[in-house]
């Protein structure tokens, strides 16, 4: 599998990280909310860092937004 494929995948956890961050409610959102702000965080510096790498080995990175049309 390519690094820009892999980015694609990490896009689509982070931006599902993201979502889950934003709805997140509950008896236990202090404790879960800042958890999942970390993940998403962390997530979004790994596809940074995974697209960055595809690019330093020749790949093309493709618009991250329409990640979800290339992944199987």
């Amino acid at each position: 599998m390519k690094l820009s494929e892999i980015s694609d995948y990490l896009t689509l956890v982070a931006n599902d990280f993201k979502m889950l961050h934003l709805n997140c409610v509950g008896t236990n959102f202090m404790v879960i909310h800042p958890w999942l702000e970390d993940l998403y965080k962390d997530s979004s510096d790994y596809y940074d860092t995974v697209a960055e790498m595809a690019i330093e080995h020749g790949e093309i990175v493709q618009n991250p937004s329409l990640a979800l049309n290339r992944v199987e």
